[in-house]
């Protein structure tokens, strides 16, 4: 009894927790940004200062430049004069895994100045030398580097003559083969999506305004922060074309009106070959909306070309579509191209039997029906409340029809091993991952493979039910896609506890109770039938009588 008693103590302290357990998005982002780099005055030097490191940058004949008659001259890649001296900047480590884009803004010192970008470790870069052009920092270069490591390094290395470099920014982008950002639009370097519709643009028309600024096409585009504004009917942006294509590719892009805009859709035409599953995309008035299109047998001569009216257009991204949901990659595309629409779907992936796996799906889905679907008994098990006091993270079973909704992470215990299970006949939610929070604890749903945290504050769920740090060697940080990871504070304990199931190894059990039990709060059990108003204890649940 008193064992009751201390446990109705804490349950009771559970109900507490519950009140103030929140949901909240895990944001999805088309683009996460893993280094940004401002070289601007690294030194109050007012003269040129020999440099060889800074903030985990490595520098090779390299000058900080200060401040020359009051200009901002940033650093300096290069020396002397014609034959001249070469210069090279090399990145920490990227500390992510797959695609990268690479923002270089540089400015020319010597006329023919060149500088290439390649990588130290793993890595394909998809362009590798760049000719600088006239101007004050506004050259900016977008490089696509394909396959990186968490060990990879971004080396920005002259070829030809001497230069500026005022910024350099890297963002994963999926498995996107393009990305304009716009991000140096009028010299801004935006570095999030909450920015609100610019009301004053500039026009100017330069081709090195853009991130990619070979290949591209582009007529009256005027500028603003962070965005272009197409604001004629002619007028128009045109992409370059794309080395690489798949034969089903997702088009993705922001739009918004202006202020003033009396609503004309935007146009997107392919040219060059290939179809689009929609070509005209309403405006709302200085909101922005996020667009798709599904485009199918694309070739290396295809190019997008935007026209509208009074129309702001951000974030232009092509990334190939998976066939199903793949744990080892990056499932955005697949999401956002069949969203809302029933599909069968195989889940690259396996759930071995006799452990609890954590789970994350973008789409509803019942015990009844995943036990069909896969084949074979499961339990299912969803997070009913945190006890900060404790770190215990307490889960309670799902049973029948209930419905588990797209995004919930949970989790599952089967029977039996199952690889590659595949959902019939279920409808597509383009719905961000859920966390589940209080205070500082979380649980965390992911589609996409994510990089976990080596310092203690991210768990992940092992076989033996326990909860434990990620190691730091080469990928041992990366969880897979469709899971779930704790939250916790730095050197905080934590642990899982299942409700309602018999005590196995590995798993922390608290109580088994029967549902049938009815118990009060100072742990007497009653019999459910002549329970006053007031608040009880039944099958581990708090049952209020009114």
């Amino acid at each position: 009894m008193n064992n009751m008693k201390v446990f109705l103590s804490n349950f009771i302290r559970l109900f507490v927790c519950s009140f103030i357990l929140c949901i909240q998005p895990f944001c999805l982002h088309a683009q996460t940004t893993v280094l940004t780099q401002s070289f601007k005055n690294i030194t109050d030097e007012t003269s040129y200062t020999a440099i060889s490191s800074y903030n985990g940058w490595s520098f090779e004949n390299c000058y900080a430049a200060g401040k020359v008659n009051g200009v901002d001259h940033f650093l300096q890649v290069g020396s002397g004069s014609s034959p001249y001296k070469l210069g090279s900047v090399t990145s920490p480590v990227l500390g992510v895994e797959g695609n990268v884009v690479v923002l270089v803004r540089t400015s020319r010192i010597t006329i023919g100045a060149k500088f290439c970008v390649s990588v130290e470790g793993t890595g394909i870069v998809s362009s590798t030398e760049y000719t600088i052009e006239e101007g004050s920092f506004y050259h900016p270069s977008a490089i696509l580097i394909k396959g990186c490591l968490p060990s990879t390094r971004i080396r920005i290395e002259g070829t030809n003559g001497k230069f500026y470099l005022q910024m350099t920014k890297a963002s994963v982008v999926s498995d996107a083969v393009f990305y304009e950002s716009f991000d140096f639009m009028n010299g801004n370097g935006g570095n999030d999506d909450t920015y609100s519709v610019p009301s004053a643009l500039v026009y100017e028309e330069k081709a090195n305004i853009f991130d990619n600024y070979s290949g591209i096409d582009f007529s009256g585009v005027y500028l603003g922060d962070r965005c272009i504004e197409i604001n004629v009917k002619d007028n128009y942006y045109t992409t370059p074309t794309f080395p690489t294509v798949t034969n089903s590719m997702l088009l993705s892009f922001r739009i918004a009106g202006t202020n003033s805009s009396d609503g004309t859709p935007l146009a997107v035409e392919l040219s060059g070959g290939g179809s689009m599953s929609t070509t005209s995309f309403d405006v709302v008035s200085a909101t922005w909306k996020k667009c798709y299109a599904v485009v199918s047998d694309m070739t290396t001569s295809s190019r997008f070309t935007f026209t509208g009216k009074k129309v702001f257009l951000d974030d232009v991204m092509l990334t190939p579509i998976n066939s199903g949901l793949d744990q080892s990659k990056d499932n955005t595309a697949y999401i956002e191209a069949n969203a809302d629409q029933v599909r069968t779907v195989t889940i690259t992936r396996t759930l071995t039997s006799g452990i609890w796996c954590p789970l994350c799906l973008p789409f509803d889905v019942t015990p009844n029906q995943m036990a069909t679907e896969i084949g074979t008994t499961c339990e299912i098990r969803t997070l009913s409340s945190i006890e900060t006091s404790t770190g215990v993270f307490r889960f309670n079973s799902v049973e029948g029809t209930t419905t588990i909704e797209a995004g919930t992470p949970f989790l599952v215990k089967l029977t039996a091993t199952v690889a590659n299970p595949t959902f019939s006949s279920v409808a597509i939610k383009n719905t961000d991952p859920m966390s589940y929070s209080n205070g500082d604890y979380q649980f965390v749903g992911i589609y996409s493979p994510t990089y976990l945290e080596t310092d203690g504050t991210n768990l992940f769920l092992g076989i033996d039910g326990n909860l434990y740090k990620p190691g730091t060697g080469e990928g041992e940080n990366r969880l897979g896609g469709m899971r779930a990871y704790f939250v916790v504070p730095e050197k905080a304990s934590a642990r899982v506890a299942i409700f309602d199931e018999p005590t196995t190894d590995g798993i922390n059990v608290l109580t088994e109770m029967s549902k049938a039990v009815v118990y009060d709060l100072q742990g007497r059990r009653i019999d459910s039938s002549k329970a006053n108003h007031g608040l009880y204890v039944r099958g581990g649940r708090k049952w209020i009588v009114k």
